[in-house]
């Protein structure tokens, strides 16, 4: 009987360990955390956003001439102003060169204007040392649209719809029809740096799962007299400045 009672208790315990083991191991994957909300990552700019522009870097003398002259006028002042004072770096040039482009995509607002503006800084070796505010297209349409609807311009975000992975001509591609997948470590450190900062506390691998190559081409555009106006200071060419490639491609044309 004594025996018998003890099988039983050693089955209970064996029972109860695995009970543990399981839970301990479906943790992970069953982590709960405080959704992120979803926010604009190019709200317009407020008037301290637009002070700290004109004392740093000279939006004021840009745009004090254009505010009263009209939308056109307007998108014009900012297009001038990028060129000077905007920084379009390469591939490679800086390590967190993608992370606003790619971060907003799986969380709209975690990299907003407000912080690119201040945080993205960079000495041009090719205008004599001067600061200038860096980042790919994505940024410059979006620091674009900041400032316009600062302005009260009608603009969007429009974009050319591939994948840099995907194209022939793109150095090392792999060509598999879809975007790549994942970040590495660096930026995968540097997102959860930034949710942590805020607050957030989101598994890895869910933040690496959602992560997604973005599209090879971002642009501004302002509604002017009903039609569509590209004004993109990166100087893009060719199938980028392309408007058959863009949504909407009838009512648009071009200005940069």
């Amino acid at each position: 009987m004594i025996r018998v009672r003890y099988l039983i208790l050693a089955i209970l315990l064996a029972v109860i360990l695995l009970v543990l083991v399981l839970a301990s191991g479906c943790e992970h994957r069953g982590s709960v955390f405080e959704r992120f909300p979803v926010e604009d990552p190019y709200p317009p700019l407020d008037a301290q956003d637009i002070a700290y522009l004109e004392e740093h870097f000279d939006l004021g003398s840009f745009m004090d001439g254009a505010k009263s002259s009209g939308d056109a006028a307007i998108a014009d002042a900012i297009l001038a102003w990028q060129r000077s004072r905007m920084f379009l770096a390469l591939d490679g040039e800086l390590s967190d060169l993608s992370y606003p482009m790619r971060w907003n995509q799986i969380l709209p607002g975690v990299y907003p204007v407000k912080r690119m503006i201040r945080e993205r800084h960079h000495e041009d070796p090719d205008d004599g040392g001067r600061l200038k505010i860096y980042g790919v297209c994505w940024d410059h349409a979006a620091i674009f649209i900041a400032i316009a609807e600062a302005y009260g311009v009608e603009v969007r975000l429009n974009t050319y719809r591939i994948y840099l992975s995907d194209q022939s001509w793109f150095e090392g591609t792999n060509r598999n029809e879809g975007a790549d997948l994942g970040m590495s470590r660096q930026e995968s450190d540097a997102l959860r740096e930034t949710l942590g900062d805020l607050g957030y506390d989101i598994p890895e691998y869910l933040l690496n799962d959602a992560m997604r190559e973005t599209f090879i081409h971002y642009r501004p555009e302002v509604s002017l007299d009903g039609v569509w106006v590209a004004y993109d200071a990166t100087g893009a060419d060719g199938e980028f400045a392309d408007d058959r490639n863009y949504p909407d491609p009838a009512r648009s044309r071009r200005i940069g």
